[in-house]
């Protein structure tokens, strides 16, 4: 499985979450290969404890 993540600061509009609507900000990006070719994404905010 490869991961990347990469950060960048979220526009006012912010990112549309399913956990807690939308977030604004500095936020990292995770994204996730499986073996399988499926593509996993998660954000969080940076240096966030999740």
């Amino acid at each position: 499985m490869t991961e990347l993540t990469s950060t960048f600061t979220a526009t006012p509009d912010g990112v549309l979450t399913n956990e807690v609507g939308v977030i604004t900000g500095e936020l990292e990006l995770r994204t996730t290969c499986t073996d399988d070719g499926a593509l996993r994404l998660a954000i969080r905010y940076v240096e966030a404890v999740e």
